[in-house]
């Protein structure tokens, strides 16, 4: 369900925590190209809440 903070980027600590993961896993993922999409603003990681959703959805199984 999408709301109006789906337009927010969030940081790298607070995508982690959306995902369900820890924070170094999330950044392993992003330099594996893995994880969810992100967004760089000069040398600041972003990520869109409801990209991050979509990715922690996509990983389940069965």
């Amino acid at each position: 369900m999408a709301t109006d903070t789906d337009d927010i980027p969030i940081n790298e600590a607070d995508a982690a925590k959306l995902a369900g993961i820890a924070y170094p896993t999330l950044a392993r993922f992003r330099r594996e190209g893995s994880g969810p999409r992100c967004i760089r603003i000069g040398r600041l990681v972003r990520y869109m809440p409801a990209d991050v959703r979509a990715w922690r959805n996509a990983q389940r199984e069965g």
